[in-house]
């Protein structure tokens, strides 16, 4: 009985820092797919098909919903997008977050919040000549 208290006791002591942590997804998925399919003037309800219940909605700014992903594994934050739906007069006036609106579709888009490097634009063509071949060198004989 003496030998056994001590291994139990070690034993448990060596598990007790083995705590099995759980992989997390919380929020809506919002897809670049399903940000493509909005369009400026949707009503309210075909948003909400769209994109889903939004995660937040302010009781004192009802004109703006939040989306918000997360995905946690082992405690560690590994994925986390926010997106965020503006109306007016119950239409859909502008979007904004981590997913941008294509291009192509008429979604309207906003920029994000989030700080983002400016996009650099290319320097007209330089009027300064080629580069030539490097002068020989009289010490190198």
């Amino acid at each position: 009985m003496r030998i056994i208290f001590p291994l139990l006791l070690a034993a448990a002591l060596a598990c007790s820092g083995c705590i099995y942590k759980l992989d997390v997804q919380q929020g809506n998925v919002v897809t670049q797919e399903s940000v493509a399919k909005l369009k400026k003037g949707m009503t309210k309800s075909e948003v909400r098909g769209v994109l889903g219940t939004p995660l937040l909605m302010d009781a004192f700014h009802g004109n703006r919903w939040d989306y918000y992903f997360s995905t946690l594994e082992r405690g560690k934050t590994i994925e986390r997008t926010r997106f965020s739906v503006f109306f007016e007069n119950d239409r859909l006036l502008s979007v904004t977050g981590d997913i941008k609106a294509a291009a192509a579709s008429s979604a309207p888009t906003v920029p994000a919040t989030s700080a983002a490097p400016a996009t650099a634009t290319p320097a007209p063509a330089a009027s300064t000549p080629a580069p030539t071949a490097p002068a020989p060198n009289p010490a190198k004989k």
